[in-house]
């Protein structure tokens, strides 16, 4: 689903975002867009605790433990801080040491509409922690990695979106509605592949926590699925083709789980219009059903 033209009121997949730059290295924002990205997220971030290190079942925060260091925040005013203070540490602090980073900034004209944090799912080599992963590996995506002919742990050259801020358009279209329309640009994908494919990445998924992001995430994917079993795009660039809806993977309606779904498939018709210098690359899936069955497969 891309390349959708506007036509009417904004709607998933359906928002023209050709005026919408993207850039993706490892500088953050600056400090007047940090202040509008959080004026316009905080409550989503913190109350809804979309960043899942607010919930203290999650950050494994410790009350009694003064010299304990982490970004855990209990209230709005301290999360501003203990947020931007985390971005910062992936930019040039310990987690920068741990994983590859990046911060992916989406801007209309000069204006910030959104950033995305970025980081890879395996500890880098020598990474003071030893080696390990920094989200865990989900059974099902492993067993449909297997089942599609791969070998190995899928998260090796993957990385995971972890944290996203928008910002309305000019012309009011909520984040919720021009974000997937970006998110499923070939423009986009070709800018996400050439900052990472020279680190050794080739694959990406974004996750999502709190019950009410993961609710939009479980919801897109519902209307995919409505279009049938194999869903024929309705309009646009690729309109009449098929493609398979994109699965919300470990999906829990609660606010402290991650769910995910994946970045670019190399099934996806618009695969084929990305940069051929770039490829391989994406999920290297011919369908993302076991059995004629979309997760979860048991």
């Amino acid at each position: 689903m891309a390349n959708f033209d506007k036509t009417g009121e904004a709607s998933l997949g359906d928002c023209d975002v050709s005026g919408l730059s993207t850039t993706m290295g490892k500088d953050f924002v600056t400090d007047a867009e940090w202040d509008v990205l959080w004026e316009a997220n905080s409550k989503r971030m913190f109350t809804h605790q979309a960043w899942p290190t607010f919930n203290p079942a999650v950050s494994g925060h410790n009350p009694d433990d003064p010299k304990e260091v982490n970004f855990f925040a209990d209230n709005i005013d301290d999360a501003k801080t203990k947020l931007k203070a985390y971005y910062l540490d992936m930019k040039d602090g310990m987690l920068s040491q741990i994983v590859d980073t990046w911060f992916i900034k989406i801007y209309e004209g000069s204006d910030i509409r959104g950033m995305v944090s970025v980081m890879s799912a395996k500890f880098k080599d020598g990474a003071p922690t030893g080696a390990g992963y920094s989200v865990d590996l989900d059974s099902e995506l492993q067993q449909l990695w297997t089942a599609q002919g791969q070998t190995g742990d899928y998260r090796d050259t993957m990385v995971v979106q972890n944290t996203i801020m928008g910002l309305p358009l000019a012309d009011g279209t909520k984040t919720a509605f021009w974000y997937y329309s970006w998110y499923v640009q070939v423009a986009t994908n070709n800018i996400m592949y050439a900052a990472i494919k020279p680190e050794g990445y080739d694959k990406m998924v974004q996750m999502m926590t709190g019950k009410v992001q993961k609710q939009f995430l479980y919801n897109v994917f519902e209307a995919m699925k409505q279009y049938g079993d194999l869903g024929t795009i309705p309009r646009g660039k690729y309109a009449g083709q098929t493609v398979e809806a994109s699965p919300v993977w470990n999906y829990v309606d609660d606010n402290v789980t991650a769910a995910f779904t994946l970045g670019v498939r190399q099934d996806y018709p618009g695969y084929v219009d990305c940069d051929d210098s770039l490829k391989p690359f994406g999920w290297p899936f011919t369908t993302v059903k076991i059995g004629g069955n979309y997760p979860p497969y048991s």
